[in-house]
């Protein structure tokens, strides 16, 4: 999952970038993915929406989402249409993943537990060798499948494009076992009505989230300082564990995904 925040005119730390006529923050999403992004009432929201909130709180500014095609996140980004974006480095990843022209902050904005969830409850109870010759499931766009996928060497993938389609394929037995942090089932989970696929307690991989910047970016050192400095303990007080609950509660008002 890869979002860009696209500012002409934010404030962070008491700077100001580009021209005060524009009072908006554009937030470019690859799809839906509660309780990460979700829309209700015509409205994005969401716990990733939420802390862009948080960071432009006080200075009068509007966020504006859209969601686009994945490959060209990176690319309005390069091109300068947007300043923040946020990656994320799997168990076994490392930044060296991303381009150069790419800074990353290293304070995180939290932590999101990988889970392995089995059609049937008696695939739980596999080993580790013996669920590799199963059919597997992951997001298509999900960064940690690349991680996964070479860490554990599952031969046998099978890409959906949300995690709503993930979780179907999982509930019909598409797929034996669907990767997933806990999160997002969870809330996908409440959505449909449904019981959260079974699972282990055991984490197969840690999905950490950070804020990145391009460096064309011409706001590039001061904002990117200011982002840094704002995000100084988030993970060790779990802020972001606690929004996202908020949200999961939230999609449970949701009429189910076709």
């Amino acid at each position: 999952m890869c979002l860009v925040v696209s500012a002409s005119f934010v404030l962070f730390g008491g700077h100001s970038y580009g021209a005060e006529r524009n009072k908006s923050v554009l937030y470019l999403e690859h799809f839906e993915n509660p309780p990460f992004i979700y829309k209700a009432n015509s409205e994005f929201r969401g716990a990733l929406p939420d802390i862009i909130r948080s960071l432009i709180k006080g200075t009068g500014y509007d966020l504006r989402i859209s969601i686009v095609p994945s490959e060209r996140i990176f690319y309005e980004a390069l091109k300068g249409r947007g300043d923040i974006f946020i990656v994320h480095t799997y168990s076994g990843l490392s930044f060296n993943d991303y381009p150069d022209w790419i800074s990353i902050c290293r304070n995180p904005i939290g932590s999101f537990p990988i889970k392995l969830f089995f059609s049937k409850e008696s695939l739980s109870f596999l080993t580790m060798d013996e669920i590799r010759k199963l059919r597997v499931g992951v997001v298509r766009f999900a960064k940690f499948k690349r991680g996964l996928t070479k860490s554990q060497n599952f031969p046998n993938i099978h890409r959906f494009e949300d995690t709503s389609k993930l979780f179907k394929a999982i509930n019909t037995g598409r797929v034996d076992v669907g990767v997933s942090d806990i999160y997002s089932m969870r809330a996908i989970a409440n959505i449909h009505n449904k019981p959260i696929p079974f699972h282990s307690n055991i984490n197969v991989g840690l999905l950490t989230g950070f804020f990145a910047m391009p460096k064309t970016s011409k706001n590039q050192s001061t904002l990117f300082d200011d982002v840094c400095n704002e995000l100084k303990g988030w993970g060790e007080e779990d802020r972001l564990s606690k929004i996202i609950d908020r949200h999961i509660l939230k999609v449970s008002n949701l009429l189910p995904i076709d």
